[in-house]
């Protein structure tokens, strides 16, 4: 088993990770087209995030040479693309310099010390005796008087000294009298703060216990660290390294992608033992919106978030036969997937744990479970028994037999270099090194806190102008088993826990800018009910159980006319890599109940899931403009690196129309997006179920169509879509399912598309269209379309319900009006040059 072997070596191993894993592959790409198009995103990627504070942001032109395998190019096109290369990196980094040396303005503020080194019962706070306690110094800047108090500062700012701040509790931050910034004093060598316990002069001695490798080493862990949460995981990192739950089958996660560390179907599930969450019917109209809908087509049902941890999902696993598990996997979690099967490939939406109960040997007779997917007794392999869990989604009981499964955390599967399982009842430490030495010298670190900074107001007395800036965040404890919260409707398909490295409720006009969150076993950052102008800049989340960011509101019901949401949130010029390391439906940036969001110039890349998440039509307003997503949905299918969802009405108040309660969103746009699909992508931009009300323009979408469906009011315009046939399903330049009749609104116009297989590509799937009407189906016009010049591919046709149509057909149906069908494709440096043109490059 490969273990992280420092923060520099990860980066570089990381992003060597493949696209795509072994079960969702998209057809081949033309490699003349794909390394023009990887160098297009290379240039693109830095000439967004250029000009970044970030002090690590030297590294980032690297990392996303890496991830995007542009070694693998031929000869000339490397050649090529090293020159190309060369130039957009000393561009880059010299707008870094810049901005690096760009010093923060002139104001009067009062200066707070902090140091590793500091002492918070003598020190005052001073630089020659700091303060040892972010929380200490907060103590001081709270006690200030405010601003306009005869000599009182304009601002107050806490200087950090570089070096390790372990938490030993959450750091709270309320509200304060003035303007606090709390920095890195060095903003090149920058404060760690870590939600970790370092341990030294552990003595470590062999196990002798012939059940565990020889290898294995045990060693006593002080009264001090807290493993009342053992149970769920503790990240343990030795000398730096992260080292890995105990798991079978063996895998890294940072490494190691889906199915490899997977047991493979079919294995039998069985029912949950309890009754689930309550559940509170909800009857809505269609008749509120003042255009058709088609929301009514799902069952709408409201969870009580206090709830939605009770008795989900399956109560154990049957393995198949050719499964043969370790013995005491009692006591760990055993995690699988959610999805479909389908011919060729399987979807994947989401992953679920369960802590294990009860382990069997089939030999033994001592459990029978009854299967969910065929009801009978389920028959085979050994059998595990499941306890709570199940809540980390919103479908956890379907019982597919194809889900494939892992057990972690578990005893019985501590067998291979980097591995780790801690016995809480005895406080032992057990671990297989990892190729390195383990004595007293070896320093140990043990998550401990899932949260390391808390910034909480009130409405009326919310947190005013409060930056974070230079500071990196990490080892914070996993929180994939604590209990989950499901957005208002269990239709919505994402559950959250409500926590995150750094969690911000109850705040205004406040930043975040040029931090780092690293080696997080849960979310990064959390902007939790009312959170208003909150700004997300230069800065860098990589390596985290779950997500980068939420933005969660707190609804009533199906109604968020109370302001406690967040809202105008700005992410710019940030870097997202490798997430979702144990929770798998995650997003660089997902939002339920939140409104006015603006995503600007960032960069993703390396997820198992969507790159950005909207899962709700409430307020709208939100912005999606000038970023570069590649390799996401490399675990999962069915998904786009851009996903949303619209399933029900949310009422707000509309402050606009003077304060009136309103149902309609406003439109949000996304533009100026450069996205390469890969793995199980169905859709680059993915509108699904009801999303409604979006504004679609000038775009360059490679590997993967448009979508929408059961939506309304959608446009798709002046946009380049490059080979959406090469996607894992959907092989259309644009799938509309649900637009029912012309007023639905749906706009497919002044786009260029490219079909690599037009014999198996239709150029677009409509299959609800009512051919009956003129204009019934999306309006599509003014769009050019071209195909491969091969004799075996014949003319391109449109699939229209049960027909497939060619041109002259969608004309006589008034759709197509000057569009045209070009046969042969431009070279790559064309196609790069039209990409240029719609990015305004």
């Amino acid at each position: 088993m490969r273990v992280v072997a420092g923060a520099v070596l990860v980066l570089v191993l990381c992003a060597l990770l493949p696209f795509v894993h072994a079960q969702i592959r998209p057809p081949a790409r033309p490699h003349n087209y794909d390394c023009a198009l990887k160098q297009l995103a290379y240039n693109r990627s830095l000439a967004l995030l250029a000009g970044s504070s970030n002090a690590d942001a030297g590294a980032w032109p690297q990392l996303i040479h890496d991830a995007l395998f542009l070694g693998q190019c031929s000869e000339a096109a490397a050649a090529a693309a090293t020159a190309s290369t060369s130039t957009a990196r000393r561009t880059f980094r010299e707008r870094v310099r810049q901005a690096r040396a760009t010093p923060p303005p002139e104001q009067r503020c009062m200066t707070v010390f902090v140091s590793p080194s500091g002492d918070d019962t003598h020190g005052d706070g001073s630089a020659a005796h700091p303060f040892a306690s972010l929380q200490r110094a907060l103590a001081v800047t709270a006690s200030m008087p405010a601003h306009g108090s005869g000599s009182a500062p304009s601002s107050l700012e806490i200087l950090m000294q570089p070096g390790h701040y372990f938490v030993a509790n959450t750091v709270y931050v309320g509200p304060q009298p003035l303007p606090v910034t709390i920095r890195a004093a060095d903003p090149v060598r920058r404060p760690i703060i870590s939600g970790g316990m370092r341990l030294t002069n552990l003595t470590f001695t062999a196990a002798g216990d012939p059940s565990l490798p020889p290898t294995t080493l045990v060693t006593t862990l002080p009264p001090q660290v807290d493993l009342s949460n053992a149970a769920k995981g503790l990240s343990v990192f030795v000398d730096h390294e992260a080292y890995v739950a105990a798991r079978w089958p063996n895998a890294n996660p940072v490494y190691d992608l889906w199915p490899a560390g997977y047991v493979d179907g079919p294995i039998e599930y069985a029912p949950a033992h309890h009754p689930g969450p309550h559940e509170i019917p909800v009857s809505v109209q269609a008749a509120t919106l003042p255009f058709p809908s088609v929301y009514q087509t799902y069952e709408h049902t409201l969870v009580d978030p206090r709830q939605w941890h009770v008795g989900r999902g399956v109560g154990g696993a049957t393995l198949p036969p050719s499964a043969t598990p370790p013995a005491n996997l009692t006591g760990g979690i055993a995690v699988n997937w959610d999805g479909n099967n389908h011919p060729g490939y399987r979807d994947q939406w989401m992953n679920y744990g369960y802590f294990i109960t009860k382990q069997s040997d089939p030999n033994t007779k001592a459990t029978t479970l009854t299967s969910t997917s065929k009801g009978r007794p389920a028959s085979g392999g050994h059998t595990l028994t499941f306890g709570a869990g199940g809540w980390q989604g919103t479908n956890p009981d379907s019982g597919d037999k194809y889900r494939q499964l892992y057990v972690y955390n578990a005893r019985g599967a501590l067998d291979a270099p980097g591995e780790y399982w801690i016995d809480a009842s005895a406080r032992q430490l057990f671990l297989i090194p990892n190729n390195t030495a383990i004595n007293t010298t070896t320093t140990i670190t043990i998550a401990q806190q899932a949260t390391v900074l808390s910034v909480s107001g009130t409405a009326r007395r919310p947190v005013r102008n409060l930056t974070l800036r230079d500071l990196v965040f990490t080892a914070t404890r996993p929180t994939f088993m604590e209990e989950y919260e499901q957005p208002y409707s269990n239709t919505a398909g994402w559950s959250f826990a409500r926590h995150a490295a750094v969690e911000m409720e109850g705040v205004e006009d406040s930043a975040v800018v040029a931090c780092s969150f690293r080696w997080l076993g849960g979310n990064g950052l959390l902007l939790s009910g009312r959170a208003n102008n909150v700004s997300v800049l230069d800065s860098e989340f990589a390596f985290l159980g779950d997500s980068a960011i939420l933005a969660l509101g707190r609804p009533r019901l199906a109604a968020g006319v109370w302001p406690d949401f967040p809202n105008a949130t700005t992410v710019q010029r940030c870097l997202f890599h490798d997430l979702g390391l144990v929770g798998k439906q995650v997003a660089a940036y997902s939002q339920y109940m939140a409104a006015h969001t603006t995503l600007a110039r960032n960069v993703a890349f390396n997820l198992p899931r969507a790159a950005v998440n909207w899962g709700d039509g409430f307020r709208g307003g939100n912005v999606l403009t000038a970023s570069v997503f590649f390799a996401c949905v490399r675990e999962s299918a069915d998904h786009g690196a851009f996903n949303s969802w619209a399933r029900e009405p949310m009422l707000y108040v509309d402050e606009a129309s003077g304060g009136n309660v309103a149902v309609v969103p406003r439109t949000n746009t996304i533009s100026k997006m450069l996205i390469l699909g890969a793995g199980g992508t169905l859709s680059n931009l993915d509108h699904d179920d009801g999303s409604l009300l979006y504004n679609d323009t000038d775009n360059v979408l490679a590997y993967a169509p448009a979508k929408s469906y059961l939506g309304s009011q959608k446009t798709a315009t002046r946009s380049l879509f490059l080979f959406p046939d090469l996607a894992v399903m959907q092989h259309t330049c644009y799938m509309s399912d649900g637009a029912f009749n012309s007023t639905f609104g749906e706009q497919y116009t002044h786009n260029t598309c490219m079909l690599f297989n037009a014999t198996t590509a239709p150029v677009a799937s409509m299959p609800v269209c009512n051919q009956t009407a003129l204009s019934a189906c999306t309006a599509s016009n003014n769009n050019r379309y071209f195909v491969s010049t091969d004799a075996s591919h014949p003319t391109p046709v449109w699939r229209v319900g049960h027909e497939a149509l060619h041109l002259p057909g969608m004309q006589k149906l008034g759709l197509e009006h000057n569009s045209t069908v070009v046969s042969g494709f431009p070279s790559p440096s064309e196609v790069v040059a039209m990409a240029k043109a719609v990015l305004d490059m």
